[in-house]
């Protein structure tokens, strides 16, 4: 670890936060917030990290919020709301429940929904 790095955890450690974690990926700094809690099925300890952000030599970069939009949900709710009516017919074939049906989503990420996942409630 690099001594900037090690200068950062010292002085946060001085200003009085506890259970700060740096991990090293390629050549970027992560800084976590670690904790522990009582596993009951296991009778032991756990460790439990929560990103923060990401540490450069010009401070902390917190980590940015990720928001579904609008457009995301509302397309999901047209959808929904379109199919409601044929669910019910279509529920009278046995494979409904086993198919899949291919999406890609507006970020080009492929996605497969089986009907039951897309209707429970």
């Amino acid at each position: 670890m690099e001594q900037w790095v090690k200068d950062w955890v010292k002085k946060q450690r001085e200003s009085g936060e506890i259970g700060i974690e740096i991990k090293k990926q390629a050549n970027s700094y992560y800084v976590y917030r670690s904790t522990t809690y009582w596993d009951k099925k296991a009778k032991k300890r756990r460790k439990k990290s929560t990103y923060i952000g990401k540490l450069s030599r010009d401070g902390l970069r917190e980590k940015k919020e990720k928001r579904v939009t609008v457009k995301q949900y509302g397309n999901a709710v047209l959808l929904q709301e379109a199919m409601k009516d044929i669910v019910t017919s279509l529920k009278v074939f046995e494979s409904w429940g086993t198919t899949r049906t291919r999406y890609t989503s507006p970020r080009s990420t492929l996605h497969y929904y089986t009907p039951r996942m897309v209707y429970r409630r």
